[in-house]
């Protein structure tokens, strides 16, 4: 049963693999006009220069992240993090459970601009909400911590923490605001996000779709770019079962 599992849950990530190699395209427009002479103002979102208060209290930080080169493929990097994974639960003694809470592991996978610039140091966030049978749950500040060079591709295994006894059946993913502060541009060209249970051997995923790509920048150091998913960019696809 454990082999079938395992199969199914390769099964499932594999399909956010073909959607990263689809995505691969060349640029146009001269290279986006050279990257606006060599970066400037980039962003594409409409909701760059935002000042917000930088809460700090809520931040939820990857528990495990890797991130690979332009060169290496796909499948590779997957098998790569799967097992780097594998080692990390096993040396810190991830568990499911902790006290009164449930902790729910998923992966925000990240692929940026293979041009100069597009890269970033700035700090990224993600806001994630889900469609659940008792209504939408909203989950804030995700820090997606390191990574994000040029032409790489970034993951993230992050912890979803509910109440325990969970009082939910089910969850899918509706939407994600990805969200980035300061000067230091960034372009992504592909996001997913995805969960599996082995238990009950189901999951969920939501993966931007072929030629995607967003922009975010903003002309302070202090302020806020952020992008809000729509269905025209994404599919969303599976049920997350408890």
């Amino acid at each position: 049963m454990k082999t079938v599992t395992k199969l199914k849950k390769y099964i499932f990530v594999t399909i956010g693999v073909l959607v990263i190699t689809s995505c691969e395209k060349t640029e146009s427009d001269t290279e986006i006009l050279n990257i606006k002479e060599q970066e400037g103002f980039m962003s594409t979102t409409g909701n760059s220069d935002v000042t917000v208060a930088d809460d700090q209290s809520g931040v939820i930080k990857p528990i495990f992240h890797m991130s690979f080169s332009a060169e290496t493929s796909k499948a590779e990097a997957l098998a790569k993090f799967e097992k780097n994974l594998t080692g990390h639960k096993q040396k810190t003694g991830f568990s499911f459970f902790s006290g009164s809470i449930t902790k729910i592991p998923f992966r925000i996978t990240t692929m940026t601009g293979t041009n100069t610039h597009e890269g970033t140091n700035g700090v990224v966030k993600i806001d994630i909400v889900f469609k659940t049978d008792k209504g939408i749950m909203t989950k804030r500040n995700f820090v997606l911590q390191g990574g994000r060079e040029q032409g790489s591709i970034d993951t993230y295994e992050l912890e979803l923490t509910l109440p325990k006894p969970i009082d939910i059946e089910w969850m899918e993913i509706e939407s994600a605001t990805i969200k980035l502060q300061g000067t230091d541009g960034w372009r992504f060209r592909y996001i997913s996000i995805y969960g599996y249970n082995e238990a009950t051997e189901t999951g969920m995923q939501f993966n931007s779709k072929t030629g995607f790509n967003k922009w975010l920048d903003s002309t302070c150091n202090t302020c806020w770019d952020s992008y809000t998913t729509i269905s025209d960019d994404f599919i969303e696809s599976g049920r997350y079962y408890f």
